[in-house]
């Protein structure tokens, strides 16, 4: 069950059970494996591997957001879409120019339909930092009995 009793937070704020409950849990526990290896492809140098794994935890996290809110969204990995649909209504804000990077760097997953040209420029620091934030800004909203994403960073991975 999600459960936001007792969260202290200006952000936004969620409590939901049942099969729409059920369904948020599942893909932020996605989003947190996602997010977890992301921060290990990054860390490793592997920059545009970490990119898109960015884009698909942030994703993941956005579209939980949505189905708790009782919105509905389309079959995308277009985390600016995803965003704009929350972005205003107490949701708490993410760097857009972050989540712009993310979808142009998304598009690399399928080399073969890059436009002659396409390039991106990524600073693996800044990155790590725009993907912690983004992750704590919109898990800022989620209290769980048990946090799939503390036993990663605690249990299996410390050093991560």
């Amino acid at each position: 069950m999600l459960d936001c009793s007792g969260v202290k937070s200006i952000m936004w704020q969620a409590k939901q059970s049942g099969a729409v409950g059920l369904q948020a849990v599942h893909l932020v526990g996605w989003a947190d494996d996602d997010y977890v290896c992301a921060r290990k492809l990054l860390l490793d140098g592997f920059l545009i591997q970490g990119a898109v794994l960015s884009n698909t935890a942030i994703e993941k996290y956005l579209k939980a957001v949505v189905r708790v809110r009782g919105l509905k969204f389309k079959r995308t990995h277009d985390v600016v879409q995803l965003y704009e649909q929350l972005k205003g209504n107490g949701f708490a804000p993410l760097h857009e120019g972050y989540l712009r990077i993310l979808r142009k760097t998304y598009k690399m997953r399928y080399p073969d339909d890059l436009e002659p040209n396409f390039n991106v420029g990524l600073c693996q620091s800044q990155m790590l930092a725009e993907l912690d934030a983004s992750v704590f800004a919109i898990r800022s909203g989620f209290r769980f009995v048990v946090d799939h994403l503390n036993l990663h960073f605690f249990e299996r991975s410390p050093e991560i």
